[in-house]
């Protein structure tokens, strides 16, 4: 359907065929809090730009729906909860041995069809930190792909994602809050944010980098542009949005070639990655891609993904130990992650 807003994970959607939605703009504002975290909402009706370039115009009516639907459902929904689950690497990516030169990895992985809101979302965050706060050496939490913009119902699969279309000011208005948020953590701590902007496309979800100390924005990564490595104390990560790290949506992962030097890959996910029961998925398979990505990079260094799930671990999707040390079986330990608090 064109210009339809809701999708399954990473697919593309078409371009929009030329109808815009009409009217004048609207210049209310809605304020609301998060905890001590106080935002402003725009309207809807906004500009934005659109996929073609040089082209702008305002949101398609269909996005605008399905928007609005989502943002009323998130209002309704149990307050946001979710899992962590951590990971602690040593240089190579193989699992640590000692204190000396860790990388911990806190994968943070909210639970289907509670709160999806901005502020349901930034209260989860604030949670997580102090569930996990940051360990010795340095520290990385990864939230999921569209952790901000991204609505995540109950279920089982990839589909029925829908994505809330924030506004130019509502992404500045959460530049703000993040960067007032982290910069009261250790500058060994760093924080990758999945943000879904406008309507999800592939080339507006982006991961957001901070790092403790500083409050602005320390690197931006775009789904559909080449992955290039951080340096974060004495590791190197590379880092992926969701199925780009086997092609889909993005530049794939070439694990011979793209490895050299890496210790650790992250890939935020949206919701429910597929995987099968035995850990060792048959390579030669095209079924599992998620699967198969995290046990072939296991070759090579460690990884860690995130992603949305529900609470029934009677299904293979939902676990939280999307982990591989180097030259070991992914999926290590318990399936279950470590229960976010509540206030």
């Amino acid at each position: 359907m064109r210009g339809h807003a809701t999708r399954g994970t990473g697919s593309h959607l078409p371009a929009h065929d030329g109808g815009w939605r009409s009217g004048p703009h609207r210049e209310g504002r809605r304020p609301y809090t998060a905890g001590r975290f106080v935002l402003c909402l725009a309207a809807e009706g906004q500009e934005f730009r659109s996929r073609r370039p040089g082209r702008r115009g305002k949101r398609p009516r269909r996005a605008l729906m399905h928007a609005g639907k989502a943002r009323k459902r998130a209002s309704g929904q149990s307050p946001a909860q979710g899992w962590i689950a951590t990971a602690t690497f040593g240089k190579g990516g193989i699992r640590a041995q000692d204190d000396r030169s860790t990388l911990t990895v806190h994968a943070l992985n909210p639970e289907r069809g509670t709160d999806w809101s901005v502020t349901g979302r930034l209260d989860l965050l604030e949670r997580a930190l102090m569930t996990a706060p940051p360990e010795n050496g340095e520290t990385i939490y990864l939230t999921t792909a569209g952790w901000f913009g991204c609505a995540t119902p109950k279920g089982n699969t990839a589909t029925g994602l829908t994505w809330l279309c924030l506004s130019e000011e509502e992404e500045e208005s959460l530049k703000k809050t993040l960067g007032f948020l982290v910069e009261k953590l250790p500058q060994s701590t760093h924080v990758a944010i999945g943000v879904d902007r406008r309507c999800g496309y592939d080339d507006q979800q982006e991961l957001w980098w901070f790092q403790g100390g500083y409050s602005d924005i320390q690197a931006y990564h775009v789904r559909t542009h080449n992955a290039v490595p951080r340096t974060i104390g004495d590791f190197r990560v590379l880092a992926f949005i969701c199925g780009a790290i086997y092609g889909f949506g993005g530049p794939a992962l070439d694990v011979g070639r793209d490895l050299i030097g890496v210790d650790v890959v992250l890939d935020a996910g949206h919701a429910s990655l597929n995987r099968q029961w035995n850990p060792q998925v048959p390579l030669s398979r095209r079924r599992w891609a998620f699967h198969r990505s995290i046990r072939k990079i296991g070759t090579q260094c460690g990884a860690v993904f995130s992603h949305a799930h529900g609470d029934d671990y009677a299904y293979v999707r939902n676990c939280d130990n999307w982990i591989v040390y180097r030259n070991e079986a992914p999926f290590p330990g318990e399936r279950e992650g470590r229960r976010i608090k509540r206030r």
